[in-house]
């Protein structure tokens, strides 16, 4: 029996898959489920429509309710999403395809969905999917992808649409010049594909998976609407479930984070031909005007708009030769010490502004950008003089590695921020909905009113009082809950806690003792000044409405004050 002997590029891209997992996977189970990633849980055993909410359900009835497995799917899917350009590893070759594997791996956007309770991360999975198999003409591929993307939500449509109309339009000119001729050209690549479709492979991998794939074809037919949904949802001008991204604010994020893709994306396309060229530009315009139209915009919509560049960005990084001159490790060392002296005196500088300027309001960005901006021309100028004292050539390689390295590092910082490393929630770039400042203290308050309460036979009765937020429902989903929504407290059945808003009557302090909480926090983009706007843009810090209300119990019921031997007893892993 022949083995194959693992190559140097099998052993990279497989570190690099298991790198997309780890910073995937990582903090997973201990980020508090968002508003909108709530309202789906919430929604995944009462009426799930997707197949994410399907197969979600399953682990929740048999294994756990939990943040981890609220987003694991996620996490597997985002992974997958990582391997895709090995199927085009015969096309691009080994470097393009691990550029590929690693600028995926990285992105910031697809980090942050991969680690969102939700099928957005299927839908984009799916679609690319679909693109991929047909290309490498792998017809069972096509109908599995295929099924999962109708299932998977109205993002999959931003897809479907953009590249129908952008072939439609690639049609129209089949007939120019000199564009037949290329085997290259979008028209050659939609002929070829559909002229030689097995659809015997297609439609029966489609309707298998329509079963087996978690859609209870046979059990629960209102699984299906799935597909209507996903289509009406696309067109939906309103849905209070989720909260939409302001344009503006989302496109300061996206040029932020996708600095790299925007770059090496632009010198990109210039290596494709002319047609192809086109394509991905009108994708890109095409997929925007949807992503604008969108009711309901978030992070995943955009990630429709960058990932299309990657392939050019890819192509033009894999073709560089930033090492050309013969003493490469001459130049290497040289360009490595001069980037990290760069690195150092920037954040050197920006320290040392820092401590100057506190006390004045409005110098906290512009100095830090501007100061930015100085110290990287001042270095770059030295790395340039330098250079030239050694070499025109060198000069130019050692130029071309501090740029590349520089765009980037820029790139990373968000990546490691979607990751979860030196960020929270509230700091996400890619901030959505309202999340739940205080879940970890009120936790902790009702697994102590739990413990110390007098009847211990019967479930904690909690009463919500004028409070609708899906965040706060999640975290008493194993509590007898009642909701209330009045203008004055009628406490009539004696429940063991109240929660209450902030400007609840007051009569409920008569016997009770309270604990005041955010429950949900949410970013107040018209309160937003230009500061604001600077200061969210470069660190992801706006300013936020909060909805604050009071946790009330029983003067009998103890204190509110938290024990955390005793919760380390109750639940091990309530911290």
């Amino acid at each position: 029996m022949n083995k194959k002997t693992p190559t140097i590029f099998d052993l990279l891209f497989g570190f690099v898959i298991l790198l997309a997992f780890v910073l995937r996977i990582v903090f997973a189970s201990q980020w508090y489920l968002s508003e909108k990633e709530a309202t789906i849980a919430l929604n995944i055993t009462a009426n799930p429509t997707t197949m994410y909410q399907v197969w979600t359900g399953f682990l929740f009835r048999f294994i756990s309710e939990s943040e981890f497995f609220a987003r694991i799917i996620p996490v597997l899917f985002g992974t997958g999403f990582v391997m895709l350009p090995l199927l085009l590893r015969k096309r691009f070759g080994d470097t393009i395809t691990l550029i590929l594997g690693v600028a995926l791996a990285f992105d910031p956007g697809l980090i942050a969905i991969s680690k969102q309770a939700g099928p957005e991360i299927m839908a984009i999975s799916a679609f690319f999917s679909i693109l991929i198999f047909l290309y490498a003409r792998k017809w069972t591929g096509v109908g599995i992808a295929l099924a999962i993307g109708l299932l998977s939500g109205p993002s999959f449509w931003i897809g479907v649409f953009s590249i129908s109309i952008c072939l439609s339009f690639s049609g129209l000119l089949s007939g120019m010049k000199g564009v037949d001729d290329d085997p290259q050209t979008v028209s050659h690549f939609v002929r070829q594909t559909l002229k030689d479709v097995n659809w015997k492979s297609i439609l029966s991998s489609f309707g298998l998976s329509l079963i087996i794939g978690g859609t209870l074809l046979l059990a629960q037919t209102k699984t299906l609407a799935g597909i209507a949904n996903g289509l009406i949802g696309f067109f939906q001008r309103e849905n209070p479930g989720f909260y939409a991204i302001p344009l503006s604010a989302a496109l300061i994020g996206f040029v932020v984070a996708y600095i790299s893709v925007l770059v090496f994306g632009l010198f990109g396309v210039r290596r494709f031909p002319s047609s192809w060229r086109g394509l991905i530009w009108l994708w890109v315009l095409i997929t925007f005007i949807f992503v604008s139209l969108f009711p309901n915009r978030q992070l995943a919509d955009y990630i429709w708009i960058v990932i299309p560049l990657y392939i050019p960005a890819a192509k033009y990084l894999g073709e560089l030769k930033i090492f050309s001159s013969e003493n490469r490790y001459l130049i290497a060392g040289s360009a490595f010490s001069l980037s990290m002296l760069l690195l150092f005196a920037l954040f050197s500088s920006m320290r040392y502004i820092k401590e100057i300027s506190e006390g004045f309001a409005d110098s906290g960005v512009t100095l830090y950008l501007y100061t930015a901006i100085a110290a990287l021309f001042v270095f770059f100028m030295i790395l340039l003089i330098i250079g030239w004292g050694w070499s025109r050539h060198l000069m130019r390689d050692i130029a071309l590695f501090i740029f590349v390295g520089g765009v980037l590092f820029l790139y990373l910082v968000p990546s490691m921020k979607s990751a979860g490393f030196d960020a929270q929630p509230k700091q996400f770039m890619w901030f959505q909905t309202g999340y739940f400042e205080d879940a970890d203290l009120f936790r902790k308050t009702i697994l102590q009113l739990d413990q110390n309460r007098q009847e211990k036979n019967t479930p904690l009765h909690i009463q919500v009082q004028n409070i609708q937020s899906d965040v706060l429902l999640w975290e008493l989903r194993n509590y007898s809950v009642s909701m209330k929504n009045a203008e004055y407290l009628f406490d009539n059945s004696d429940p063991d806690v109240i929660v209450t808003s902030m400007d609840e009557s007051p009569q409920v302090a008569q016997n009770r003792m309270g604990q005041d909480m955010i429950f949900s926090r949410t970013v107040a983009w018209s309160l937003m000044t230009n500061q604001d706007w600077r200061q969210w843009a470069f660190y992801q810090k706006p300013i936020y409405n909060n909805m604050q209300g009071i946790v009330w119990a029983s003067l009998f019921e103890g204190s509110l004050e938290i024990n955390d031997d005793v919760i380390d007893e109750i639940d091990p892993t309530a911290n």
